[in-house]
């Protein structure tokens, strides 16, 4: 799955607005003061971000009374604070917050404005009545020109300090999805890290038993890595975890998630597939990974083929988390045992490995 930022300002604001329309709403409702820490946690709360606090939503929805200020701010310092990958999230989120606080000052200072405007014209159209001579009208008549004037200065300074306010954001919401994104992808292949894996499986696995959807995890593994990295040296070896990478992402649907679990080791999450269908997935990519031929780029010499080995189950009723990993390591292992450049996948019948014969690999 490709990452894709939006660089449009307007939509950042039309979305940033949004969403902070419904933190300051969740806040008021719940009667939390709108500090930095509680802004945070509902602001990404409500963009739906983190799993643990996707959990926090239902239960303020379930429970909204049993919430109070200090549990926000507590995990706010779990969620955010236990990372220093965080800080610069928590710094962006908090001048953005800031600005959208600037901007409901700026708008509320504008409806006061306008009301202040509607009471000159409406005392002017009651005094009009009442006029007995022509210096009287025209009296009245140079204070609406001097006071339209005046509103609409102000308007055209507020039009352009909304604007301003715009730009800010806009700018601040993309360095907040920039910045997300490296927190989220692991900085070698380009495809997501083992953090964002741990919180999307969590996710997927909710979604699966929730809406009755069927669910597939496949992890996969360089055979032979360390022999290639000893030979060929560290170079060509995050060479060949790039190009696995690339393989595996463009050989998976855009809603499934390809991720480096770590070292070699590569996990995909294919929700709305069964087993059988994930399982075909991964033998095209073990055959895809196979056809080709590498060749060190700096010497031209010819490495050969490489293969991977591949674990594929499907979640199952009473799996936890931790239970579906663990089923889908051991399946890996089976295939390598078996002489790796296969797919070993926990079939209906019991545990049974894809048709491709082991093939001797480098």
């Amino acid at each position: 799955m490709d990452l894709e930022l939006n660089d449009d300002p307007q939509h950042d604001f039309d979305a940033s607005l949004y969403v902070a329309r419904k933190v300051l709403y969740t806040a008021a409702s719940m009667r939390l003061p709108v500090n930095p820490k509680v802004y945070r946690v509902l602001y990404e709360t409500e963009c739906g971000s983190y799993e643990t606090l996707k959990r926090l939503r239902d239960e303020m929805k379930a429970h909204p009374s049993d919430t109070d200020v200090v549990e926000i701010e507590n995990l706010h310092d779990r969620v955010f604070d236990a990372n220093s990958g965080f800080q610069g999230l928590s710094d962006i989120s908090d001048r953005l917050s800031d600005e959208m606080r600037q901007v409901g000052s700026m708008v509320q200072n504008r409806l006061g404005d306008d009301e202040s405007y509607i009471d000159s014209l409406n005392e002017a159209r009651r005094s009009f009545g009442m006029f007995t001579r022509a210096a009287e009208a025209k009296r009245v008549i140079a204070d609406l020109v001097a006071e339209s004037q005046q509103h609409a200065a102000r308007t055209a300074e507020f039009m352009s300090q909304l604007e301003e306010k715009q730009r800010q954001i806009g700018e601040l919401q993309h360095e907040l999805n920039e910045l997300r994104n490296r927190v989220n992808i692991d900085h070698l292949t380009g495809i997501y890290n083992r953090r964002y894996f741990d919180e999307k499986l969590a996710q997927e696995i909710e979604i699966a038993r929730t809406e009755h959807r069927p669910l597939s995890l496949a992890l996969c593994d360089l055979d032979h890595f360390k022999r290639l990295n000893d030979s060929w040296g560290h170079s060509v070896g995050d060479s060949v975890l790039k190009h696995f990478a690339a393989i595996m992402r463009n050989n998976t649907k855009g809603k499934d998630t390809v991720a480096r679990y770590g070292g070699e080791e590569f996990a995909v999450i294919l929700p709305d597939t069964a087993l059988r269908d994930a399982r075909s997935v991964m033998e095209t990519i073990r055959q895809v990974v196979y056809s080709r031929n590498f060749i060190a780029t700096s010497s031209k010499q010819r490495i050969g083929h490489i293969s991977a080995s591949f674990g594929v189950t499907a979640l199952r009723p009473d799996d936890t988390l931790e239970s579906f990993i663990t089923r889908a390591d051991e399946l890996l292992y089976e295939a390598k045992n078996r002489g790796r450049n296969n797919v070993a996948a926990d079939l209906a019948s019991g545990h049974a490995g894809a048709a491709a014969p082991a093939q001797k690999a480098v």
